[in-house]
């Protein structure tokens, strides 16, 4: 099958979806909105309207009748997957264009879509047609477990401390960093050793399994989410998580050692410390081996498949 990607960024986890489509035989084409996206504004897409008005004329340029399917992932590219009348159009909606500013788009443009892929229950409840929910995969040769030693000399970080990971920027409202910050501070004043906050963000994506490794545990206060992949990769490196209840990480976090959802700011403080002073691994690893992107590309080459053959019936 040959498919256009309309995309509003190269993430890397997007770029993962891609090339494993490829090894299955897909022929896949992509286009870009112009700018630059880096994960230092608020998060939801920090380009111009002029950006996405030269986004139209390259999808337009495109020929599009070639293509067996057109899917656009992010909301604000599904407009412009819609404007053709040519190929069936699959949507991927990835949580804060559904939940943030530019929900309302996502949500009409859904109407309109042959299929709609979301990340969890939680987002396919919130949208007015039903929806695949298909959940993105993990590199599992990128995201594995190594000696914590080894990984805090790579990035730096004093072995004698306790080190939480933040792993967004601090500006990104929905990520909630201030509650991060007031969580640690309150940790403090319950363990003996130093505990330090790490925000990562705009690193290299393969160096980002060091910095999981390197830590003690994985703290994520966001506001919303969808299915997040860094709780994903977290576990895969067998890095204990404490989460506020978002998206579906109630559900990864089932089964798994030393990792609890918080309720409450308090509660979030009280996991965080048990966790640090447990000092265990999560064991989460094992259970991120069903979150393969083999899984993962065969469930969206079905949707595909499925598109194609309605619009061969009309």
């Amino acid at each position: 099958m040959k498919i256009l990607n309309l995309i509003n960024a190269e993430k890397p986890f997007l770029m993962q979806q891609l090339d494993a489509l490829e090894e299955h035989g897909c022929d896949i084409d992509i286009v870009s909105v112009p700018g630059s996206y880096r994960a230092t504004g608020e998060g939801v897409d920090n380009r111009s309207i002029m950006d996405y008005a030269r986004f139209y004329p390259k999808v337009l340029n495109q020929p599009l009748s070639e293509y067996d399917v057109i899917h656009s992932h992010f909301g604000l590219t599904a407009p412009f997957a819609l404007t053709q009348p040519h190929r069936p159009v699959v949507m991927s909606l990835w949580g804060n264009d559904l939940f943030g500013e530019y929900g309302f788009v996502s949500k009409t443009c859904a109407r309109f879509a042959d299929a709609v892929i979301v990340r969890s229950e939680e987002m396919a409840q919130e949208l007015p047609v039903d929806a695949h929910i298909v959940e993105r995969g993990v590199d599992l040769d990128l995201f594995s477990p190594m000696d914590q030693q080894e990984a805090q000399t790579m990035v730096g970080w004093n072995p004698d401390d306790y080190h939480v990971l933040f792993p967004y920027a601090p500006s990104r409202e929905k990520k909630n960093y201030p509650l991060a910050k007031e969580i640690i501070d309150d940790v403090n004043k319950t363990v003996d050793q130093k505990v330090t906050l790490h925000t990562v963000y705009n690193e290299p994506h393969d160096e980002i399994p060091i910095y999981m490794n390197a830590s003690d545990v994985l703290l994520m206060t966001s506001k919303s989410e969808g299915s997040p992949n860094t709780v994903k990769e977290a576990l895969a490196c067998n890095l204990s998580v404490v989460s506020t209840d978002v998206g579906d990480v109630q559900n990864l976090l089932k089964n798994i050692s030393n990792s609890k959802i918080g309720e409450t700011k308090q509660d979030l403080i009280e996991y965080c410390s048990a966790s640090l002073k447990n000092d265990k691994l999560s064991g989460g690893h094992e259970k991120m081996k069903n979150l393969s992107w083999d899984n993962t590309v065969k469930d969206i080459l079905n949707i595909y498949r499925s598109v194609r053959h309605e619009s061969e019936l009309y």
